[in-house]
């Protein structure tokens, strides 16, 4: 599942430096209504995940520049450093500015840092509220706990739902980062967003055996199953068999 999170999420970072570049040529645009825009070229910067495919806007002067992607670097950033960068800065909540200024060790003006912000934001939005019109039968759902900076630096609970298709195919459904400890309560109202996008006939629902989730579960899909993770079973039982005994035992 963090594999197809991590992929996912480098989707919608590209998406958003494709919008935030856009942005900046309007803004150039405006300030030059000498020239027009003049399509996209595109560049590949490298990546944790290898080459990243950008669409960069260009104007038919060729004197924009776009300032997120540095001129004749092919090398843009590692994705874990981005990764980092919004988590610190809180992205689901503050303002992105702190990302580019985090990325590239520059501040930027007060009207871009918004304008990342609401770019940024839309993206995030979109990607968690859009209408699920697939069906997924099977859902995996699991919460893991990654430090975060607030006020101060924290363990908190990062929930995530995967949804497996008829044919087999996967999909991140849903992340949410409400602050604290797992519970079912919030699992409970991750349920009642996945229903009103869409998400109606659920079969099986997997998970580890977190205290008070399968009343939730019940609430929201009563015909669905509940089957304990394989996973967290094995784990578990790793935590309770002396080392030399483990491939034995789970196999």
């Amino acid at each position: 599942m963090v594999d197809i999170i991590i992929t996912q999420l480098a989707q919608e970072f590209k998406r958003m430096l494709e919008k935030i570049m856009q942005e900046e040529r309007e803004k150039y645009l405006e300030q030059h209504n000498e020239t027009r825009a003049n399509g996209y070229y595109k560049r590949f910067p490298k990546t944790i995940l290898g080459e990243m495919e950008l669409n960069i806007p260009r104007t038919r002067d060729g004197e924009f520049k776009t300032s997120i992607l540095p001129e004749r670097k092919r090398v843009l950033f590692m994705l874990d450093d981005v990764i980092r960068a919004l988590f610190l800065a809180g992205v689901s909540t503050r303002k992105t500015g702190k990302v580019i200024e985090h990325l590239f060790g520059f501040s930027v003006s007060p009207q871009f840092t918004s304008s990342i912000a609401t770019i940024s934001q839309k993206v995030i939005d979109e990607f968690k509220n859009r209408e699920i019109k697939d069906e997924y039968p099977v859902i995996y759902i699991d919460a893991t706990y990654i430090p975060l900076k607030r006020d101060s630096v924290a363990k908190e609970a990062v929930y995530a739902v995967m949804g497996i298709r008829v044919d087999g195919t996967r999909s991140i459904l849903t992340y949410w980062l409400p602050g604290g400890e797992e519970s079912a309560t919030k699992w409970q109202e991750i349920f009642n967003n996945l229903k009103s996008r869409g998400l109606k006939t659920v079969k099986m629902i997997i998970s580890d055996d977190l205290k008070g989730l399968e009343k939730a579960i019940d609430e929201t899909y009563p015909t669905a199953k509940h089957q304990l993770c394989w996973f967290h079973l094995k784990k578990n039982i790793k935590n309770r068999v002396r080392k030399r005994h483990w491939n034995e035992v789970l196999n």
